[in-house]
């Protein structure tokens, strides 16, 4: 639910992975973005939100044309899930 809030137009959320890790919760987090603006706004929401820590862009790579799909890019991160 704290994703949905941030969540711009123009991002989908593909995939997330939480791990528990040293008594924290590290989320690998995986975006379909249609554009550069999309993934940016998503990228400072993020971490503006009191909910995630440790922001940290693992890569970015051309999406897999996929039909139905507007993405142009699929943007992989990971970060600290600091509510519990």
């Amino acid at each position: 639910m704290d994703l949905e809030k941030i969540m711009p137009a123009g991002v989908r959320l593909l995939s997330i992975e939480p791990k528990h890790d040293k008594g924290f919760v590290e989320v690998k987090i995986t975006i379909g973005a249609m554009s550069d603006e999309a993934k940016l706004k998503f990228l400072h929401a993020l971490e503006g939100s009191p909910a995630f820590t440790h922001v940290v862009l693992v890569g970015e790579k051309a999406a897999a044309p996929a039909p139905g799909s507007m993405d142009r890019m699929e943007v992989e991160l990971k970060a600290i899930y600091a509510r519990t």
